[in-house]
C-alpha cells in the first residue's frame, strides 16, 4: 500500500472530478502537490485542497525514505476523514488507514495532544542555553543558572532519568561574568567541568543543536529537551526531528516560585531560587546598539604589556566586526569570542552584553524569517 503511487501520463489529472463537498469515507484519486514533514499536500483545482497524514507512511527512518520517494504529480487512492467547507480544506488517509490521523488539523477542530510518557531510565539531553532562555524574568536570568541546573538533575535523576546538560562556551561566560557572587561562580563552574554531565560547546558560530542530535542518534532511548524544532536538521535526522524524541518545556511561574514543566515528565519540577542572587541587571548597565562600535579595553598599568601588533590586530578585528554587526547578529557573537579571549574583568562583561545583544537580534531575525516562511506557504494553499 505505501507503493500505491501512481504516476499520472499524457497530460491527464486527477482533479477532473469536481464537487462542492466531501462525506466522510469517500474515495478519490489525488495528484500530489507537495511533501512535506507535516504531510503530503495534495490540490483539486477549483475544489479545495488537503493533507494526507504521513502517519500512513511508518514513522520514523521507514516514513522518511518513503516520503524522500513521493514527487509532485504523483498521484494515490484516498479516503476522506473530514471537510470543513468553510476552508475547502480536506484531511485524507491512504485507504484502509483510517486509524492514521492528519499532522495538520482542520481548523477549527484541533485534536487535544496525547500525553506520552517518558520512561524512566532515559537519558535527557538538555539545551541548557534554551532552558535558561526562557525562564523569566528576563533580567534575571543568569541568576537563575545555577539553581536550575541542581534542580533538575537532582529530581530527575532521583525519579530514575540520566541526565546531560549542552550549552555554548559563549553562555557559559555569560553565566559565569553575570554571578555577583564568587562563591556562586565558582560552584556553576565547578558543575559545568563534569564531562560526563556537562557539555560545553566552542566555535564561533557553533551551536548546542548538532551535538544534541548527534548525541541522540547514538543513544536510541535519548530524548532531546528543547523549544527549538532542529528544523534545520531535518534531512540529516529524519527519525529525531518532528518526533517524540524532541519534547518542549515550559515554565510556570505560581505566587513567587517557578516550577518546569517538560512534556512527558510526569512531576513538575520546582526550580529554588536565592533572592539573593543578583540579577544581570543589577550589574551591568548600558548594552551597546546596532549603531555603536565598542572600543577595545586600553591596557592599564597594572596590565601586563601587549605587544603593538597584537594590540592593533584586535582593535582592527574589533572595528571591522562590530561594522558587520549591524546586518549581521552572529558578528556579535564572534565580537563576544574577541573579548572572552582575556581575563580582564571588563572584557567579560563586554562579551557577556554581546553575547546577549547577538541572541536577541538572531531571535528577531527568526522570528522575522519564519512570519514570512508562514505567509508564503498560506499563499500557496489559498
Amino acid at each position: 500500500m505505501f507503493n500505491a503511487a501512481i504516476h499520472a501520463g499524457n497530460g491527464e489529472s486527477a482533479t477532473a472530478a469536481c464537487c462542492d463537498n466531501y462525506t466522510t469515507g469517500e474515495h478519490f484519486f489525488a495528484t500530489v502537490k507537495a511533501v512535506r514533514p507535516e504531510g503530503v499536500y495534495i490540490d483539486r483545482t477549483g475544489v479545495g485542497s488537503g493533507t494526507i497524514s504521513t502517519a500512513c507512511w511508518g514513522s520514523g527512518q521507514a516514513r522518511a525514505e518513503a516520503l524522500s520517494k513521493i514527487r509532485p504529480g504523483d498521484q494515490f487512492e484516498v479516503e476522506v476523514v473530514s471537510w470543513d467547507s468553510r476552508t475547502r480544506t480536506l484531511s485524507l488517509v491512504l485507504p484502509g488507514m483510517k486509524g492514521c490521523t492528519t499532522n495538520r488539523q482542520t481548523v477549527g477542530h484541533h485534536a487535544k495532544p496525547q500525553f506520552r510518557s517518558i520512561p524512566a531510565g532515559t537519558t535527557l539531553l538538555i539545551d541548557f542555553a534554551n532552558l535558561i532562555g526562557n525562564i523569566t524574568p528576563k533580567a534575571d536570568q543568569a541568576s537563575y543558572a545555577l539553581p536550575l541546573m541542581e534542580s533538575v538533575e537532582t529530581q530527575l535523576v532521583a525519579v530514575g532519568y540520566k541526565v546531560h546538560f549542552f550549552l555554548e562556551r559563549r553562555t557559559l561566560i555569560w553565566v559565569l561574568t553575570n554571578q555577583s557572587n564568587p562563591a556562586d561562580k565558582a560552584r556553576f563552574q565547578k558543575l559545568c567541568a563534569r564531562p560526563e554531565e556537562v557539555t560545553v560547546v566552542c566555535g564561533e558560530k557553533t551551536e548546542a543543536d548538532l551535538p544534541i542530535l548527534q548525541t541522540a542518534a547514538m543513544l536510541p532511548n535519548a530524548v532531546c529537551v528543547s523549544r527549538d524544532r532542529f528544523r534545520d536538521y531535518s534531512a540529516a535526522f529524519p527519525g529525531i526531528v518532528g518526533s517524540e524524541r524532541i519534547r518542549p518545556f515550559t515554565f510556570v511561574r505560581v505566587a513567587g516560585t517557578t516550577h518546569l514543566s517538560i512534556d512527558g515528565i510526569t512531576g513538575a519540577i520546582p526550580v529554588k531560587h536565592n533572592a539573593s542572587l543578583a540579577s544581570a541587571s543589577n550589574m551591568a548597565t548600558k548594552v551597546p546598539q546596532d549603531s555603536e562600535a565598542p572600543k577595545g579595553s586600553k591596557p592599564t598599568a597594572v596590565t601586563p604589556p601587549v605587544s603593538p601588533q597584537f594590540l592593533h590586530s584586535r582593535e582592527t578585528e574589533i572595528r571591522l566586526l562590530s561594522m558587520a554587526a549591524r546586518k549581521d547578529p552572529s558578528k556579535y557573537l564572534a565580537l563576544a569570542d574577541v573579548y572572552s579571549s582575556t581575563d580582564k574583568v571588563e572584557d567579560q562583561k563586554m562579551a557577556a552584553k554581546l553575547y546577549a545583544l547577538g541572541m536577541k537580534r538572531a531571535k528577531m531575525l527568526r522570528e522575522t524569517r519564519i512570519r514570512d516562511l508562514r505567509r508564503k506557504a498560506q499563499l500557496c494553499f489559498m
